[in-house]
Protein backbone atom coordinates (compact mmCIF):
# COMPACT_ATOMS: atom_id res chain seq x y z
CA UNK A 1 0.00 0.00 0.00
CA UNK A 2 1.37 3.41 -0.94
CA UNK A 3 2.30 5.72 1.96
CA UNK A 4 0.93 8.81 2.00
CA UNK A 5 3.45 11.86 1.05
CA UNK A 6 4.13 14.95 1.62
CA UNK A 7 2.86 18.17 -0.62
CA UNK A 8 4.11 21.21 -1.04
CA UNK A 9 2.01 24.44 -1.75
CA UNK A 10 0.98 25.03 -5.10
CA UNK A 11 3.22 28.30 -5.69
CA UNK A 12 6.08 26.74 -4.09
CA UNK A 13 5.77 23.61 -6.48
CA UNK A 14 5.73 26.32 -9.19
CA UNK A 15 8.41 28.08 -8.21
CA UNK A 16 10.52 24.84 -7.38
CA UNK A 17 9.80 23.85 -10.46
CA UNK A 18 11.51 27.64 -12.27
CA UNK A 19 14.22 27.07 -9.48
CA UNK A 20 15.54 23.71 -10.85
CA UNK A 21 15.40 24.66 -14.71
CA UNK A 22 17.46 27.63 -13.96
CA UNK A 23 19.55 25.62 -12.16
CA UNK A 24 19.80 23.58 -14.72
CA UNK A 25 20.99 26.13 -17.27
CA UNK A 26 23.36 27.99 -14.57
CA UNK A 27 25.03 24.27 -13.56
CA UNK A 28 26.03 23.70 -17.30
CA UNK A 29 26.91 27.61 -17.64
CA UNK A 30 29.24 27.39 -14.68
CA UNK A 31 30.36 24.21 -16.01
CA UNK A 32 31.36 25.18 -19.75
CA UNK A 33 33.28 28.25 -17.99
CA UNK A 34 34.97 26.08 -16.10
CA UNK A 35 36.07 23.41 -17.91
CA UNK A 36 37.36 26.46 -20.42
CA UNK A 37 39.52 27.74 -17.88
CA UNK A 38 41.15 24.27 -17.04
CA UNK A 39 41.32 23.27 -21.08
CA UNK A 40 42.76 27.43 -21.10
CA UNK A 41 45.73 26.99 -18.52
CA UNK A 42 46.44 23.43 -19.36
CA UNK A 43 47.82 21.04 -21.94
CA UNK A 44 44.75 20.65 -22.71
CA UNK A 45 44.33 23.62 -24.51
CA UNK A 46 43.45 22.18 -27.91
CA UNK A 47 39.66 20.68 -26.47
CA UNK A 48 37.36 22.36 -28.40
CA UNK A 49 34.35 24.11 -27.51
CA UNK A 50 31.99 21.05 -29.18
CA UNK A 51 33.31 18.60 -26.53
CA UNK A 52 33.53 21.25 -23.53
CA UNK A 53 30.36 21.47 -24.50
CA UNK A 54 29.24 17.98 -24.32
CA UNK A 55 31.38 17.43 -21.17
CA UNK A 56 29.57 20.28 -19.37
CA UNK A 57 26.46 18.58 -19.91
CA UNK A 58 27.51 15.24 -18.53
CA UNK A 59 28.79 17.16 -15.64
CA UNK A 60 25.17 18.94 -14.97
CA UNK A 61 23.60 15.66 -15.30
CA UNK A 62 25.27 13.83 -12.29
CA UNK A 63 25.08 16.89 -10.35
CA UNK A 64 21.56 17.55 -11.11
CA UNK A 65 20.94 13.62 -10.20
CA UNK A 66 22.55 13.92 -7.07
CA UNK A 67 21.14 17.34 -6.15
CA UNK A 68 17.40 15.56 -6.15
CA UNK A 69 18.02 12.65 -4.49
CA UNK A 70 19.65 13.77 -1.63
CA UNK A 71 17.26 16.93 -1.84
CA UNK A 72 13.85 14.65 -1.62
CA UNK A 73 15.77 11.80 0.99
CA UNK A 74 16.30 14.17 3.66
CA UNK A 75 13.38 15.83 2.73
CA UNK A 76 11.57 12.71 3.60
CA UNK A 77 13.31 11.84 6.78
CA UNK A 78 11.68 14.90 8.32
CA UNK A 79 8.07 12.33 7.90
CA UNK A 80 9.47 9.38 8.92
CA UNK A 81 10.16 7.36 11.83
CA UNK A 82 12.57 5.54 10.44
CA UNK A 83 15.00 4.94 7.27
CA UNK A 84 13.26 2.34 5.63
CA UNK A 85 10.56 4.68 5.90
CA UNK A 86 12.15 7.27 4.64
CA UNK A 87 13.76 5.37 1.84
CA UNK A 88 10.13 3.68 0.96
CA UNK A 89 8.53 7.70 0.65
CA UNK A 90 11.86 8.89 -1.17
CA UNK A 91 11.40 6.05 -3.85
CA UNK A 92 7.60 6.32 -4.01
CA UNK A 93 8.08 10.33 -4.62
CA UNK A 94 10.21 10.40 -7.31
CA UNK A 95 8.90 6.93 -8.69
CA UNK A 96 12.09 4.93 -8.79
CA UNK A 97 10.19 1.91 -7.78
CA UNK A 98 10.11 -1.77 -9.56
CA UNK A 99 8.60 -1.59 -13.19
CA UNK A 100 5.95 -4.43 -14.71
CA UNK A 101 8.38 -5.84 -17.08
CA UNK A 102 4.86 -6.99 -19.24
CA UNK A 103 3.40 -3.22 -18.99
CA UNK A 104 6.86 -1.77 -20.15
CA UNK A 105 6.97 -4.12 -23.51
CA UNK A 106 3.14 -3.03 -23.97
CA UNK A 107 4.59 0.49 -23.66
CA UNK A 108 7.61 0.54 -25.53
CA UNK A 109 5.10 -0.63 -28.63
CA UNK A 110 3.14 2.28 -27.68
CA UNK A 111 6.16 4.60 -27.26
CA UNK A 112 7.65 3.45 -30.69
CA UNK A 113 4.41 4.36 -32.34
CA UNK A 114 3.89 7.88 -30.99
CA UNK A 115 7.81 8.85 -32.34
CA UNK A 116 6.90 7.08 -35.36
CA UNK A 117 3.64 9.04 -35.93
CA UNK A 118 4.93 12.21 -34.25
CA UNK A 119 8.54 12.10 -37.02
CA UNK A 120 6.10 11.52 -39.92
CA UNK A 121 3.93 14.35 -39.49
CA UNK A 122 7.11 16.68 -38.36
CA UNK A 123 8.35 15.49 -41.71
CA UNK A 124 5.38 16.36 -43.30
CA UNK A 125 5.21 19.70 -41.69
CA UNK A 126 8.43 20.77 -42.02
CA UNK A 127 8.05 19.89 -45.99
CA UNK A 128 5.54 21.82 -46.59
CA UNK A 129 6.44 25.30 -44.19
CA UNK A 130 10.00 25.08 -44.46
CA UNK A 131 10.89 26.60 -41.48
CA UNK A 132 14.36 27.53 -40.04
CA UNK A 133 16.28 24.33 -39.42
CA UNK A 134 16.63 23.32 -36.14
CA UNK A 135 20.31 23.04 -34.46
CA UNK A 136 22.25 20.53 -36.21
CA UNK A 137 22.63 18.04 -33.49
CA UNK A 138 26.13 16.47 -35.66
CA UNK A 139 28.19 19.58 -35.11
CA UNK A 140 28.36 18.31 -31.45
CA UNK A 141 29.37 15.16 -33.10
CA UNK A 142 31.87 16.16 -34.65
CA UNK A 143 35.56 14.70 -35.54
CA UNK A 144 36.71 16.44 -32.55
CA UNK A 145 34.41 15.07 -30.13
CA UNK A 146 34.92 11.14 -29.04
CA UNK A 147 32.15 9.12 -29.85
CA UNK A 148 32.09 7.51 -26.66
CA UNK A 149 31.39 11.04 -24.81
CA UNK A 150 28.98 12.30 -27.11
CA UNK A 151 27.38 8.90 -26.68
CA UNK A 152 27.41 8.94 -23.18
CA UNK A 153 25.74 12.01 -23.20
CA UNK A 154 22.14 10.84 -24.98
CA UNK A 155 22.01 7.28 -24.30
CA UNK A 156 22.71 7.78 -20.75
CA UNK A 157 22.88 11.14 -18.79
CA UNK A 158 20.03 12.98 -20.75
CA UNK A 159 17.67 10.25 -19.95
CA UNK A 160 18.55 9.58 -16.81
CA UNK A 161 18.72 13.33 -15.73
CA UNK A 162 15.76 14.58 -17.66
CA UNK A 163 13.48 12.25 -16.80
CA UNK A 164 14.40 12.21 -13.44
CA UNK A 165 13.36 15.81 -13.36
CA UNK A 166 10.34 16.10 -15.48
CA UNK A 167 8.65 12.40 -14.98
CA UNK A 168 10.13 12.23 -11.30
CA UNK A 169 10.62 15.47 -9.50
CA UNK A 170 7.98 17.79 -11.66
CA UNK A 171 5.79 14.87 -11.90
CA UNK A 172 5.10 15.05 -8.40
CA UNK A 173 5.42 18.91 -8.46
CA UNK A 174 2.67 19.06 -10.48
CA UNK A 175 0.36 16.94 -8.87
CA UNK A 176 0.81 19.65 -6.12
CA UNK A 177 -0.37 22.22 -8.16
CA UNK A 178 -3.04 20.59 -9.53
CA UNK A 179 -4.65 18.35 -6.90
CA UNK A 180 -5.31 22.08 -5.33
CA UNK A 181 -7.79 22.68 -7.87
CA UNK A 182 -9.41 19.38 -8.66
CA UNK A 183 -9.71 15.98 -6.70
CA UNK A 184 -10.04 14.08 -10.02
CA UNK A 185 -6.95 12.14 -10.04
CA UNK A 186 -7.68 11.27 -13.83
CA UNK A 187 -7.59 15.11 -14.49
CA UNK A 188 -4.58 15.29 -12.10
CA UNK A 189 -2.72 12.46 -14.37
CA UNK A 190 -3.65 14.68 -17.84
CA UNK A 191 -2.77 18.17 -16.60
CA UNK A 192 0.50 17.07 -14.71
CA UNK A 193 1.32 14.92 -18.69
CA UNK A 194 1.01 18.00 -20.14
CA UNK A 195 2.74 20.60 -17.92
CA UNK A 196 5.81 18.09 -17.51
CA UNK A 197 5.61 17.42 -21.26
CA UNK A 198 5.60 20.96 -22.10
CA UNK A 199 8.40 21.90 -20.19
CA UNK A 200 10.76 18.96 -21.58
CA UNK A 201 10.05 20.31 -24.88
CA UNK A 202 11.10 23.77 -23.88
CA UNK A 203 14.23 22.71 -22.59
CA UNK A 204 14.87 21.50 -25.89
CA UNK A 205 14.95 25.08 -27.10
CA UNK A 206 17.48 24.33 -29.68
CA UNK A 207 14.90 23.10 -31.65
CA UNK A 208 12.43 24.89 -34.24
CA UNK A 209 8.14 25.07 -33.81
CA UNK A 210 7.76 22.03 -35.29
CA UNK A 211 10.32 19.89 -34.07
CA UNK A 212 9.38 20.85 -30.11
CA UNK A 213 6.00 19.76 -31.23
CA UNK A 214 7.49 16.44 -31.74
CA UNK A 215 9.70 17.04 -28.44
CA UNK A 216 5.87 17.71 -26.79
CA UNK A 217 4.20 14.29 -28.61
CA UNK A 218 7.74 12.01 -27.71
CA UNK A 219 7.10 13.25 -23.84
CA UNK A 220 3.10 12.24 -23.32
CA UNK A 221 4.54 8.72 -24.89
CA UNK A 222 7.16 8.81 -22.11
CA UNK A 223 4.40 9.89 -19.51
CA UNK A 224 2.27 7.32 -20.49
CA UNK A 225 4.95 4.93 -20.00
CA UNK A 226 5.14 6.87 -16.16
CA UNK A 227 1.70 6.01 -15.54
CA UNK A 228 1.54 2.60 -17.28
CA UNK A 229 4.34 1.14 -15.34
CA UNK A 230 3.97 3.40 -12.45
CA UNK A 231 7.89 3.62 -12.55
CA UNK A 232 10.33 6.25 -13.96
CA UNK A 233 12.57 3.81 -14.70
CA UNK A 234 10.29 3.17 -17.99
CA UNK A 235 10.34 6.21 -19.44
CA UNK A 236 14.21 6.47 -18.90
CA UNK A 237 14.73 3.28 -20.99
CA UNK A 238 12.20 4.23 -23.75
CA UNK A 239 14.30 7.58 -23.54
CA UNK A 240 17.53 5.90 -24.44
CA UNK A 241 16.10 3.76 -26.69
CA UNK A 242 15.09 6.63 -28.85
CA UNK A 243 18.21 8.71 -28.24
CA UNK A 244 20.16 5.32 -29.40
CA UNK A 245 17.66 5.27 -32.84
CA UNK A 246 18.38 9.05 -33.07
CA UNK A 247 22.16 8.72 -32.85
CA UNK A 248 22.22 5.51 -35.32
CA UNK A 249 20.60 7.56 -37.67
CA UNK A 250 23.01 10.70 -37.17
CA UNK A 251 26.04 7.69 -37.65
CA UNK A 252 24.78 6.37 -40.93
CA UNK A 253 24.25 9.83 -42.77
Amino acid sequence: MPLPLSRYRPMTAAALMAMVVATMFALQNGWLIILRVIANTTPYHQVTDNTLLVMSVVLTAVCLVWLMVFWQYFRMQKYANDTKTARQLWQQYLALMPMDGRQFWHCLWVFLSVVLGASLIANLLTTALSPTPSADSTALMGHDTPMWLFALMVMVCAPIYEELICRGLFWRLGQDIFSSFSNNAHHITILTSLISSLIFALLHFQYNLIDTGMMFAVALGLCYARVRTGSVFAPMILHSINNSLVLLLLILE
